[in-house]
């Protein structure tokens, strides 16, 4: 009796170790979890680029051809990369369609504070994204140049104060054929207000129209000497757009297309990044041994098969597949051509469930 009760416990175990893991417990919960979680962290809804340009002339697009000066070109090249782009701002003029700005010919930068602080409780949505364009009619005033930077900063505070968070994108100036010397003043110093407002935790940036790239030529003649020309401001559009890139890539990152049957109908964007895919993957796995570690009443052999999912569930995520380039996981399968079964770890598990069965046999 008791070799025939051993021999009909042999080929129950016999039955149940040659059966797919995933068959001794119910793995498809654990992985539908994980596959959501994957989802949810990559299903980022593409963000709007709301952006106001701020400041006077030169951002009001004075005298280009169809008055809308860099502004044009700024928005297409950004709406060319896959960006949702509406320009905001209480004043419209210019040809393009989506005109709106906040800017007015001959203001000085505590003109333009008052002004922005004037429009902003205006506008609805605030703007995500400020392009400020502004000084020089400080200096063609002469007017308290050696404190111009304090007046920025003043406007980048005021900024932050109506809108938290905001990201901020503070321009050079042009070449001058009238103030130029101080123009590089300025310029240097508006270094130093950048570097001293991200010291703060604030998203401020710093885009340069007086590089290699600009010389006179992009300058209207003298008695102007301070407005660009229709190529000066098609200049200034592709450097503000570089910017604003970046921004978009560090703060707004795009949705990531998933490997599941979910489809995303999101836009394409150029700027995603492989490390929020490996974030992705560990959030993902983070939620599979939340998951797990639920079932306090499961018996032996069912508490050592939870490790079964580092090996098992999370190849299947769909932000470990999207990218190749993706640090590599220690739960990953073997890249061989034959995938087997069981792991190392997975076989280490099958002895001891093996012996688990095996030592009351002996008892029987």
């Amino acid at each position: 009796m008791r070799i025939s009760k051993f021999i009909c416990s042999v080929a129950v175990l016999a039955v149940t170790v040659s059966s797919s893991p995933a068959k001794w417990f119910d793995l498809h919960w654990i992985e539908g979890r994980a596959s959501d979680a994957a989802t949810l962290v990559n299903a980022r809804a593409n963000p709007q680029l709301r952006i106001m340009v701020a400041g006077a002339s030169i951002a009001s697009g004075y005298l280009s051809s169809d008055g809308n000066g860099f502004r044009l070109g700024l928005e297409e090249a950004l709406v060319a990369a896959g960006n949702d782009v509406q320009m905001v701002g209480t004043v419209r003029t210019g040809t393009m369609k989506d005109n709106a700005y906040e800017a007015k010919p001959g203001l000085r930068i505590d003109e333009v504070i008052a002004k922005v602080d004037a429009a902003l409780p205006k506008i609805s949505p605030l703007p995500n994204i400020v392009l400020v364009q502004v000084g020089a009619n400080d200096l063609g005033q002469n007017f308290k140049v050696d404190t111009m930077q304090d007046r920025i900063s003043t406007l980048v505070d005021h900024l932050y104060a109506a809108i938290p968070d905001v990201n901020v994108v503070l321009s050079t100036l042009l070449p001058s054929g009238k103030t130029e010397s101080g123009v590089l003043v300025y310029n240097a110093k508006l270094r130093g207000v950048v570097e001293a407002q991200n010291k703060k935790d604030r998203h401020v940036y710093l885009a340069d129209v007086h590089s290699s790239d600009f010389s006179m030529a992009d300058i209207l003649p003298l008695p102007d000497g301070t407005h660009p020309t229709d190529a000066g401001y098609a200049k200034m559009a592709q450097v503000y757009a570089n910017v604003v890139l970046e921004i978009v890539k560090a703060r707004f990152a795009p949705p990531i297309t998933s490997t599941s049957s979910q489809t995303t109908n999101a836009s394409p964007n150029p700027v995603s990044e492989a490390p929020t895919q490996s974030s992705s993957s560990s959030q993902a796995q983070k939620q599979v041994a939340s998951a797990t570690s639920t079932s306090a009443t499961m018996s032996t052999a069912t508490q050592i098969a939870k490790e079964l999912p580092s090996s098992t569930t999370v190849s299947n995520l769909p932000a470990s597949t999207s990218n190749s380039a993706s640090t590599p996981s220690t739960s990953a399968p073997p890249k061989n051509g034959s995938v087997s079964s069981f792991s190392q770890p997975g076989s280490l598990i099958t002895a001891v469930i093996m012996l688990a069965w095996a030592v009351p046999l002996f008892a029987i």
